[in-house]
C-alpha cells in the first residue's frame, strides 16, 4: 500500500515494501554497506546527523504487543523513511503509526516469516548488488515484473530521498511515530530495532 499525502499540493507519497531484514542495507559514511540485521547499520544510524541537515532515531523494542514510540519530536521537517523491527515467530500483522501535526496516518502489513520479515516505509530502492566493494557504483535494479530472488534494498539517506523528490510525509508542527504488532515483536538490542529517519527542514514547494 502506498498513503499519498497532500495530493494536489506536494503530491508526497510514502511506498512501503515488505523485505528480508538481511537484504535491507545501507552505505555508511566510509561506502561500506551493512545489512539491517546486523550492529554496522545501527551504528551507522546512531550517528548525530542533525549537522547535516536530517536526523534519526532507533528504539530497542520490548517483546510485545502493545504500541511502543520509535520517535516523538517537535519542530518541522519532512519524514523520509520508518523501518520495523521483525517479529518473533510465524505470521502477524505491524501496525506503523504516524502522527503528523497531530494527524495519524497508520500503516499495516502482514509480516509472513518471523525473525525474517520487516517493513520498510518511504525512501528505499532495490539494487542490482550491495557489497562493500560495490556500493559506490551499484545501479539501481528494479526488474519490472520479473522475479529476482535475493535481490538487495537500498535504504537512502534523507538527503537523497529529498533530493530524488516524491517521498515523504512533511510535519510543520511535530512528528511521532510508533510500531506495534500482533505477535510479539523480535528483540535484539543490537541488531533488530525500529528506526525513523527524517529531514529537519521544509524544503521549498512542500
Amino acid at each position: 500500500m502506498t498513503i499519498i499525502v497532500g495530493a494536489g499540493s506536494s503530491g508526497l507519497i510514502m511506498p512501503q515494501y515488505v523485505a528480508t531484514a538481511a537484504l535491507v542495507k545501507l552505505k555508511d559514511g566510509s561506502g561500506t554497506a551493512h545489512a539491517s540485521n546486523a550492529t554496522g547499520f545501527y551504528t551507522a544510524v546512531e550517528r548525530t546527523h542533525t549537522d547535516a541537515s536530517f536526523d534519526t532515531a532507533t528504539l530497542s523494542v520490548v517483546a510485545d504487543t502493545n504500541e511502543q514510540t520509535i520517535v516523538d519530536t517537535s519542530g518541522s521537517g519532512v519524514l523520509t523513511q520508518i523501518k520495523s523491527s521483525t517479529i518473533t515467530a510465524g505470521a502477524g500483522t505491524v501496525t506503523i503509526r504516524a502522527t503528523i501535526d497531530g494527524t495519524v496516518k497508520t500503516f499495516t502489513a502482514v509480516l509472513t516469516n518471523g525473525g525474517a520479515d520487516i517493513l520498510c516505509i518511504g525512501g528505499y530502492e532495490a539494487w542490482v548488488t550491495i557489497t562493500s566493494v560495490s556500493l559506490s557504483n551499484a545501479g539501481i535494479g528494479d526488474v519490472g515484473y520479473a522475479a529476482l530472488a535475493g535481490q538487495e534494498i537500498c535504504m537512502l539517506g534523507p538527503r537523497q530521498t529529498i533530493a530524488k523528490g516524491g517521498v515523504g510525509i512533511a510535519f510543520s508542527t511535530s512528528l511521532k511515530v510508533t510500531i506495534q504488532a500482533d505477535s510479539a515483536l523480535d528483540v535484539g538490542s543490537a541488531t533488530n530495532k525500529a528506526s525513523v529517519s527524517w529531514y529537519t527542514s521544509k524544503p521549498e514547494g512542500v
